[in-house]
């Protein structure tokens, strides 16, 4: 297997095996593949799940600002506000990397999806995007000094930050969108086999 291990001072890299069943083989052996500084940290893999927790506090940051338009346009769907409602669904969000940054720089552009309510299937989610996207600059290790510097809502933008967004809609100059919320067999469509003769 390829492992990729990161750290502030860069990303390693190791092939590690055999795995047999599943499971790491009594003789498993670790072989680096890569010298310390090769590759460095602002060009690390980005990881979903990890990186949305380091974010979740410039994210939630972010939605606090938007709160008005967020919740005018989506409901109650974001579980970082008082008035979120499962009943309506819930709203995450999937970070990719930007690999058009500019050198020595490190962006990821946060893609949000609506989940739609049980008894519906999660993976509905990838047929409800909503119209909206946060670029981060994530190029510290530390995510403290991560930024927002894009934000695009509802087809409009990109703002420098969601202030200037709210900003903008405070002087009428934001435009809120409806969502639809409708869900149907076409989300997750599914074929039952019939049963062998």
């Amino acid at each position: 297997a390829r492992v990729t291990a990161v750290g502030p001072a860069g990303v390693d890299e190791y092939r590690v095996g055999p795995i047999e069943g599943g499971k790491m083989a009594a003789r498993a052996t670790a072989k680096q593949l890569t010298n310390k500084g090769d590759i460095p940290y602002v060009k690390r893999p980005t990881e979903n799940s990890a990186d949305s927790l380091i974010g979740e506090g410039i994210v939630n940051r972010t939605f606090k600002i938007m709160e008005p338009v967020l919740v005018a346009s989506f409901g109650n769907v974001f579980p970082q506000f008082a008035g979120f409602d499962p009943k309506e669904g819930s709203v995450d969000q999937i970070f990719r990397n930007d690999a058009l940054g500019p050198p020595g720089q490190r962006a990821d552009i946060l893609i949000f999806q609506w989940f739609p309510p049980a008894p519906v299937r999660p993976e509905a989610a990838w047929l409800h995007p909503l119209p909206l996207t946060i670029k981060l600059n994530s190029t510290s290790s530390d995510p403290a000094q991560w930024a927002v510097s894009a934000v695009w809502f509802c087809g409009q933008g990109p703002f420098n930050s969601a202030a200037e967004l709210m900003e903008s809609h405070k002087h009428g100059g934001i435009r809120i969108c409806p969502f639809s919320k409708e869900t149907g067999i076409w989300d997750v469509p599914q074929r039952v086999t019939p049963k062998d003769p």
